[in-house]
């Protein structure tokens, strides 16, 4: 794992969206509506044309110790059926199609794209404090200039 994954995922698990009951979605029915929801909404498909027809299709993750993804695959183990991490995974299927797989899993174009898919599905208050944690870190999120 590189320095700017562990580097995120201390941030990640420090904001209060992780722990938020009320963002645990619990059974993969609920995941899937969800993920339906956010990746057939305008505005996503506005952002991301590119991922217009793109099914990602929902795997349950019984037996598995993380959450993943692929081009097309999210894998949610139970305890990760919260919707930060629905939308960190959703950001690794947005970031490899739209941006290309040699983008690093972790780099600064995923750590964009996370934080806007925070921002708009979880508000400015979720992707305010995921950004302030992200600082904190030393995660890097912002194009180069």
């Amino acid at each position: 794992m590189d320095k700017q994954a562990k580097r995120l995922y201390v941030a990640e698990n420090s904001v209060f969206s992780f722990r938020d009951p009320r963002n645990y979605l619990g059974t993969v029915a609920a995941v899937e509506r969800f993920l339906d929801h956010v990746v057939s909404s305008a505005w996503f498909l506005d952002r991301w044309p590119v991922m217009e027809g793109v099914e990602v299709q929902l795997h349950d993750g019984r037996g598995s110790q993380s959450a993943w993804a692929s081009p097309n695959l999210i894998s949610l183990p139970r305890w990760a059926r919260r919707k930060l991490v629905v939308l960190h995974e959703l950001a690794h299927v947005v970031t490899w199609t739209c941006y290309g797989a040699c983008k690093p899993a972790h780099g600064r174009t995923f750590a964009r794209v996370y934080l806007v898919l925070v921002r708009r599905v979880l508000g400015q208050e979720a992707a305010r404090e995921l950004r302030r944690a992200f600082r904190l870190q030393g995660v890097r999120f912002r194009r180069r200039k």
